[in-house]
């Protein structure tokens, strides 16, 4: 096991019944996580009844794979969707049926846009606005409609959530919110599943506490386990668009006065400098946490004025291929901002010079073409009521469009002559859901259409082929539920190129050399904004970027924004703050 810190260990040997542990960036929290977990599979508990929460899939397969090192044992590990989706499956007889299948975020826009369309709402009604409107409202346990700005607003997203769920119904889909739901529902109602769940996992443990919602938490509620241990830092809670609520640290001090309450504040990752900085920032936060340098290293801050964001792209270009001549390697360098729109100059200056980069944020495997193809043939195989995955497999045959696609699936047999090859290869794959070597073939019935769709067919091929090898064996609704409930992310060996990010796709990521470029005070804060809670995000996202950097960290400014006038650095950061020149 790694060696471990004093405050780290006293969290692994905690046996409360409730724990909260408030983890700086990094102070080796999932250092601290696994070695919890070791520790009661060391003292005589049963693997099997260990369960860790994380928020991404990336986080939780790293903590599954360090358990297994460490312990030989395998360990639960989800995030909440992913849960969700396994609890319902494997618990028929409570949730209804195992056949369901889940949209993805396109399809669930499909099916708003078509509710709308259902209930002739005009363009002054737009979907997307109401359905983000909708999944707010359900992740924070509020009446639907209860948010509107005005009783037209609230009669609208009333009438239109009705039109989703029935769309949804017809369809026999769950999407991202109904997955919690219902688990929160069968939790709550169902008291021999309720104690059944309870009876299996007896030690919980619930990382990054402060990107969950109400929603969440409540589903920890009604489990009530017998040891739950929660993880977080409210100075790292950057997900308010997603509901997240950093308050719920609040509450389960609140809900449980027996709390035992640790500080992770060693941070093994940043030098001195940067800690100081990143320290400033959260002075005045609530539970605000001191960093100090574990390795006591050094580090380099600096801070440029660059004339504007051309400027900028240029100056951060030039400064990276110095790096990259003096032998830094590209993989720990990263360019940070706040939008994606923000790094269009950047990209740019970088391939004119030459460099490598890659995206954080960008396309997910799961959203690309190819892949969409082949979820919808099983998504259609698996669940015959599942229209949007349908309409999908139709729309990949020649001479089949939108209206035709639609009018097949609403039927379940073909409204033309073209559509029908959509429904034989449906037939095909149907009956052989359950045959180890369908995901083996896949590939080669997919081919033909690949070729026909797509004008780098080979490349398509090779990812579906890799795919469907890597679920060799397995049933097709985990390789379904797999994409559906966490996307993996498209990108390159770690070492091959300078990273490219937006502040949010960073986090939980960490380079020697990090430039936050567009931190002046007409972009951090965003402009849009305003409020006090809205404000305080914003200084925790640029608290978020400034701890990604291990020796050197440069925060860019711009002069002047052509399209908002002058600005200063962004207010966040105090006039004392001692930097560093740099070659400009």
């Amino acid at each position: 096991m790694r060696t471990l810190v004093a405050s780290q260990q006293r969290v692994a040997a905690c046996t409360a019944r409730r724990v909260l542990v408030l983890a700086g960036a990094g102070t080796g929290k999932t250092t601290t996580c696994v070695a919890w977990a070791a520790r009661r599979i060391a003292e005589g508990v049963n693997p099997d009844r260990l369960l860790l929460i994380t928020f991404t899939r990336r986080a939780a397969s790293e903590m599954r794979h360090r358990i297994a090192e460490e312990t030989k044992a395998k360990v639960s590990t989800h995030t909440f969707h992913s849960f969700a989706t396994a609890v319902l499956r494997s618990h028929p007889q409570v949730f209804g049926g195992e056949r369901f299948t889940i949209l993805d975020e396109e399809d669930s826009k499909l099916l708003y846009r078509r509710a709308a369309r259902s209930l002739n709402l005009g363009k002054e009604f737009p979907a997307a606005h109401f359905s983000a409107i909708i999944s707010r409202e359900r992740n924070f346990m509020r009446p639907i409609g209860s948010s509107g700005s005005g009783s037209v607003e609230q009669m609208v997203t009333v009438k239109l959530h009705r039109a989703y769920s029935l769309l949804k119904e017809q369809s026999n889909v769950l999407d991202y919110d109904d997955l919690l739901e219902r688990l929160l529902g069968g939790l709550r109602t169902h008291r021999p599943f309720a104690a059944a769940i309870r009876a299996r996992f007896s030690h919980v443990l619930v990382d990054e506490v402060q990107d969950n919602n109400p929603l969440n938490y409540e589903i920890l509620r009604a489990m009530n386990p017998a040891h739950l241990v929660c993880v977080g830092d409210r100075c790292q809670s950057i997900y308010g668009f997603r509901a997240a609520d950093p308050s719920l640290l609040d509450r389960f001090r609140e809900d449980n006065p027996d709390v035992k309450v640790f500080r992770l504040e060693d941070n093994f990752r940043s030098g001195r400098r940067i800690l100081s900085l990143a320290n400033h920032l959260t002075a005045e936060m609530p539970d605000g946490l001191t960093l100090s340098s574990a390795l006591q290293t050094p580090a380099a801050l600096h801070l440029i004025r660059p004339a504007d964001p051309q400027h900028e792209a240029a100056l951060a270009a030039e400064d990276i291929a110095r790096l990259l001549v003096r032998g830094v390697q590209a993989g720990d360098i990263s360019v940070l901002c706040r939008t994606s729109r923000g790094t269009t100059a950047l990209e740019g200056a970088l391939s004119m010079r030459g460099v490598a980069l890659r995206k954080y944020g960008g396309q997910s495997l799961a959203d690309s073409g190819e892949i969409r193809d082949l979820t919808a043939v099983l998504r259609a195989a698996l669940n015959p009521q599942d229209r949007p995955a349908l309409e999908r497999v139709l729309r990949m045959y020649p001479g089949v469009g939108a209206v035709v696609a639609e009018r097949s699936a609403a039927k379940m047999k073909p409204a033309a002559e073209a559509a029908r090859a959509a429904f034989d290869l449906v037939s095909l794959v149907r009956p052989r859901l359950n045959d180890p070597s369908l995901l083996g073939e896949l590939p080669g019935l997919l081919a033909p259409l690949l070729h026909k769709n797509y004008d780098d067919p080979s490349a398509r091929l090779i990812n579906v082929t890799q795919v469907c090898h890597s679920f060799q064996g397995a049933q097709p609704a985990k390789l379904l539920d797999a994409f559906a409930t966490d996307a993996l992310k498209m990108v390159g060996p770690s070492g091959d190129a300078v990273s490219v990010s937006t502040i949010h796709s960073a986090k939980g990521l960490e380079w020697k050399h990090v430039w936050i470029i567009g931190a002046g005070d007409l972009q951090i804060p965003h402009p849009r904004s305003r409020s006090p809670r809205a404000i305080d995000e914003e200084r925790r996202l640029l608290y978020v970027a400034v701890t990604r950097a291990k020796e050197r960290l440069v925060l860019s400014a711009p002069v002047i924004l052509p399209d908002r006038g002058t600005q200063s650095p962004t207010r966040f950061i105090a006039e004392d703050v001692q930097w560093q020149r740099v070659a400009a």
